[in-house]
């Protein structure tokens, strides 16, 4: 644990000076915000419960975040729009030179919708689909089973989630170890600022995220600005996402390096089919122990 922490040291510094950012561009351009108005924060009247929709009642906050438990506006990318809707599953498929991996996500509101304040679960899985260590075979990556808990307050969420996460060792770490897998602790949290008309300097949407996994050893953060693209959902701008790992150990047997990722690219986010939210990214991969080389990824998610 002392080596996660000292992974994380360096990506909180840095969420803290993305945090900064956006009221630095508000004082920069105050009058970008204009006369932005919310919409109004009174309940909306109950539902007859359905399959879609098992009704809005919104979770008390936990005490002392009182200030964090109204609606939040609209917004604009992928990952995250209010749904009338307590169920989203998002599928995410992202490759390099190297490797292709899809992951899969299944999370579920236990206090409402999810766009309101409350407790969830979430069960996700990683898969790599083929490369030189699985042998042109698809192989399991990585599960995970998490609990979370979202406060949100007009145009801010707040998200934090915790729970047990499952690697799956490959072929070569199995028969030097013994094992098949590793097992261990996830803790993440994840910060959303939008602006549900054009915010200062023309942003939609700001994500900050930091996530700590023990069972991997490592650490990875997320960064991503959404610029608002006319008068439509959609937004474009730039993300960073970067991962670092610490050496896998079994006594004196070593049988992962440590590792340092970073990702460089653009995004375009928020172009909506029905109920189904598409997004899409590329840019260059910078490996420690590798030529940088480019990356892509396609994102969906159906919220129900």
């Amino acid at each position: 644990m002392p080596g996660i922490l000292r992974l994380a040291a360096p990506f909180a510094g840095a969420l803290l000076f993305a945090l900064v950012l956006p009221g630095s561009l508000h004082c920069l351009v105050p009058a970008a915000r204009g006369g932005v108005t919310h919409p109004a924060e009174s309940e909306p009247a109950p539902m007859a419960p359905d399959p879609h929709f098992a009704g809005l009642a919104r979770a008390s906050p936990a005490p002392g975040l009182t200030f964090l438990s109204r609606n939040f506006g609209r917004a604009g990318d992928l990952w995250f729009r209010p749904e009338l809707a307590r169920t989203r599953l998002a599928f995410a498929l992202a490759g390099d030179t190297r490797h292709v991996a899809n992951a899969t996500e299944l999370r579920h509101s236990l206090s409402g919708t999810l766009d309101r304040s409350g407790w969830f679960f979430a069960v996700g899985s990683q898969i790599r689909l083929g490369g030189g260590d699985t042998g042109g075979e698809p192989r399991l990556i990585q599960q995970r089973l998490v609990l979370g808990r979202t406060w949100r307050e007009a145009d801010l969420q707040l998200t934090l989630q915790a729970g047990l996460s499952r690697i799956g060792l490959d072929a070569l770490a199995m028969a030097l170890t013994g094992r098949a897998e590793r097992l261990g602790l996830v803790v993440a949290l994840q910060i959303w600022r939008d602006w549900p008309e054009v915010g200062p300097a023309g942003l939609r949407f700001l994500q900050l995220g930091i996530e700590a996994d023990r069972a991997r050893e490592g650490v990875s953060a997320i960064a991503r600005i959404g610029f608002a693209l006319g008068a439509s959902d959609l937004a474009v701008g730039p993300e960073l996402l970067a991962s670092a790992g610490e050496r896998w150990r079994l006594g004196p047997l070593t049988y992962r390096e440590p590792y340092r990722h970073l990702r460089l690219g653009g995004h375009a986010s928020g172009l909506r089919l029905g109920r189904t939210s598409l997004s899409l990214s590329a840019g260059a991969l910078f490996d420690s122990r590798q030529k940088p080389r480019p990356y892509a990824a396609f994102g969906l998610a159906l919220a129900y």
